[in-house]
């Protein structure tokens, strides 16, 4: 008896492992194909992986950013740099300054894009990011790369205005609330004023006119009559006069920029200089230039690019917006300013020849 006992163990020791082998493999078999029959019905049941977001896409702190390129197909650079009064923007070798709070509006953009969708698609230039249509936007820390954003295609839905996105960093593609296309996708005039002349004629006291052969005129108002007194004899003009002739000067406002006008010809184009002094003692100066013909650049595929088609004559530069020339197409309303107000006999036998 105690024979078969030992011989009974020793069976047991022996088919043991064998066993617990198989119902391993058994489990595993119904592990596996119990796996494979989820995935198949993942397919055709109702239940989708996640896809929307609501964390910081972006990993960008906007006061940490010092410069900013933005490139858009047939266009070049825009680039956006921290100066010490605010910001610079330069594209074409004309720079304009431009608000803090300008820029700053367009970094928090980027940097709260705090809820998004993943998007997945083998088609990304159906989204508007194909090379030659997406906007790239590249953020930086003095020279290192804080991000690199591609922007796509704007759209509008029930539930708002939203763009398409693509990270290369992140090899992904993403659906952000907001029309950032439309905020990043301008140009240097976007950011350069176009005001020629700030105060109103309430705040100017008098009015100058001078000519390169040193002819000059004067007007200055009269408190107590509301009249505008010569300088150099007793002759006036009534306020109506002259308030009609302010609402010429102001018709130059919203002028295209004149950035073919070559600034090295100053002296030689001067046509007349208009003074204006305010009650504040500052003093503003409206300089016109006169090309015949009009200076044209080698490259003229930025004019066109601006819809510029023809070259006017007249560039007028204000002292109150240094940076920049604007082109006065209207011939009359020049003469208008510089001859009709005091009409020196020189300047308009001048403008006959």
């Amino acid at each position: 008896m105690v024979g078969g006992m030992v011989n009974l163990e020793r069976a047991n020791a022996t088919f043991a492992p064998s066993t617990v082998l198989r119902m391993k493999n058994k489990h595993l078999v119904l592990l596996f194909l119990g796996v494979l029959i989820l995935g198949i019905a993942s397919r055709w049941l109702p239940v989708r992986y996640r896809t929307f977001f609501e964390t910081n896409l972006l990993r960008v702190d906007a006061a940490d950013v010092s410069r900013m390129i933005v490139s858009a197909p047939g266009m070049s650079d825009l680039l956006f740099e921290r100066i010490d009064r605010g910001w610079s923007v330069e594209q074409e070798d004309r720079t304009a300054i431009v608000q803090t709070d300008t820029v700053l509006v367009m970094l928090e953009l980027l940097a709260n894009l705090d809820s998004f969708k993943v998007v997945k698609t083998e088609r990304p230039d159906t989204l508007g990011l194909a090379p030659d249509n997406l906007l790239r936007v590249r953020l930086f820390r003095e020279n290192k790369l804080l991000e690199n954003i591609e922007i796509g295609r704007e759209y509008t839905a029930p539930d708002g205005s939203f763009t398409y996105l693509r990270l290369p960093g992140h090899t992904g593609i993403y659906r952000v609330p907001g029309r950032l296309r439309r905020e990043f996708g301008r140009t240097l005039d976007d950011f350069r004023s176009k005001t020629v002349l700030a105060p109103t004629l309430d705040a100017v006291r008098a009015i100058g006119v001078a000519w390169p052969d040193s002819t000059t005129y004067f007007l200055e108002k009269n408190d107590s009559t509301g009249r505008w007194l010569f300088s150099d004899g007793p002759n006036s003009l009534s306020a109506d006069s002259v308030s009609r002739w302010f609402q010429h000067v102001q018709r130059l406002n919203e002028s295209p920029f004149a950035d073919h006008f070559d600034e090295s010809r100053e002296s030689e184009t001067l046509y007349a200089i208009i003074t204006l002094e305010t009650t504040n003692g500052r003093t503003y100066a409206l300089r016109f230039f006169f090309l015949k013909p009009p200076d044209a650049p080698e490259d003229l595929a930025s004019l066109r690019r601006r819809g510029v088609r023809a070259l006017p004559s007249f560039v007028v530069h204000a002292s109150s917006n240094p940076l920049n020339y604007f082109a006065v197409a209207d011939t009359n309303l020049v003469h208008q300013l510089c001859h009709d107000l005091l009409r020196p006999k020189s300047a308009i036998d001048a403008a006959k020849k």
